[in-house]
């Protein structure tokens, strides 16, 4: 290591030079003197990108500690990957938790990639092309984020950076693979052989490409791993120190200052929207349908996010609260404006069908066989109780109540063709 870099303060422009794997950049940011503190404040501020449009911070306020929790964890395993894999090769770390100070750090640095999701796009278009943004981003983030910790691993390990590289993408793809591949089965045990909206199967659809790309290329990541370990043992044995560096600049700790203040500002427009929602589905999960409704009426529809689905929630295999039938009655009872009436039944068919059969398939077209659902006498009725009731709602979506009425037709002949199924010799 070039020992000028040690007595060199890290400056402002060294935040995006170590973004883009800058070797001096690295060096003087990491090694720093409090520069732990800074990647805390970075990760804060990426807390705030992901969360300032997503939830009412009011409400849950915890939510800004999950990044750091997260982040420590993760960071956390892989020093441990790679403190017994350097051992293994005769690479001897002389100061442990000095070392684990400066891998943290350079975990944190990374975090102002996360200000790409701040982008507001759900506020300005469709939801097919949020979908398709966020996707973008998202994958944008995880690779960029993926080679920019092996780059600053190296750097710091004094290691080559394809085998820093083969070390980073085992343990993250390896995680990647479990949670991918949890959530796809979640998915498809929700929507399994539904009609799905073009959302839902642009998500099933990445999901599935990721997870067959990390399928096919583990196997080779590890086996080049094994071989880049394997041909650094050759090497002569050492031992690999870390240095307090000197101060950080103070125009460093104008990025996350500035950053926190633009955040605030953000949160001045989306929050209150939020919050709103907050109210609305508390009242709903507390079965208080008139508050919620009142709650509503006292506000335009575009006080509200666009994105925003009250509960009961479709897909989602919770309990359906509020039931349908009390959501039906309030809105016969208190006739709402359209746009109200439009919320809170949108999934009003499917999540009816959802109590029909034990492996959460929530539309008419995957329930059906036969021109019939099969299920009990008393689950059939209740289902057509809700239905029944669903349609006497006053401005009711015309699409929606069309499937409602189909629906209906379909639960008449199923409960008949039950009835006649139970009675003997049926």
């Amino acid at each position: 290591m070039n020992l000028s870099l040690r007595h060199q303060p890290a400056r402002l422009l060294d935040l995006p030079g170590l973004l883009i794997g800058l070797h001096g950049s690295v060096v003087r940011l990491i090694h720093g003197r409090r520069a732990i503190v800074l990647g805390a404040a970075l990760v804060g501020t990426a807390a705030m990108a992901r969360e300032y449009d997503a939830v009412s911070l009011r409400h849950e306020p915890l939510d800004l500690l999950a990044p750091f929790a997260a982040s420590i964890v993760l960071s956390s395993g892989l020093f441990v990957w790679f403190w017994f894999w350097m051992a293994s090769t005769k690479i001897h770390l002389r100061h442990p938790f000095r070392s684990y100070v400066v891998f943290v750090t350079a975990y944190w640095m990374t975090a102002p990639l996360a200000w790409l999701y701040a982008i507001p796009v759900e506020m300005h278009y469709d939801e097919i092309t949020s979908m398709r943004f966020n996707l973008t981003m998202l994958s944008v983030v995880s690779v960029w984020r993926v080679i920019l910790f092996a780059r600053l691993a190296s750097v710091q390990f004094r290691i080559g950076f394809p085998l820093s590289l083969s070390l980073t993408l085992v343990p993250c793809m390896a995680v990647a693979f479990v949670a991918l591949l949890q959530s796809s089965m979640s998915i498809v045990g929700v929507m399994g052989g539904i009609r799905l909206t073009e959302s839902q199967k642009m998500l099933v659809s990445y999901q599935g490409t990721v997870i067959n790309g990390i399928s096919l290329a583990f196997i080779p990541t590890a086996f080049a791993m094994i071989a880049l370990l394997v041909a650094s043992r050759r090497t002569s044995k050492r031992s690999c120190s870390h240095y307090m560096g000197p101060r950080l600049s103070v125009s460093l700790w104008s990025v996350p200052a500035l950053a926190t203040i633009v955040f605030a500002v953000a949160m001045t427009f989306t929050q209150p929207k939020l919050h709103r929602a907050r109210v609305v589905d508390d009242h709903l999960i507390a079965d208080d349908l008139s508050a919620a409704i009142r709650s509503m009426q006292s506000n335009d529809e575009q006080d509200f996010p666009r994105t925003w689905d009250p509960p009961p929630r479709h897909p989602s295999r919770d309990p359906i609260q509020p039931s349908l039938q009390a959501i039906a009655g309030v809105l016969q009872a208190e006739t709402p404006d359209p746009w109200i009436v439009h919320r809170l039944t949108r999934h009003a068919d499917k999540i009816a069908i959802r109590r029909t059969n034990r492996y959460g398939r929530s539309s008419i077209d995957s329930s059906v066989k036969g021109d019939r659902i099969r299920g009990s006498i008393e689950t059939l009725e209740a289902t057509r109780s809700d239905v029944d009731a669903l349609l006497l709602v006053p401005n009711l979506d015309e699409t929606l109540q069309q499937d409602l009425m189909r629906l209906q037709r379909i639960l008449e002949t199923s409960i008949q063709a039950t009835i006649e199924e139970e009675l003997p010799g049926g």
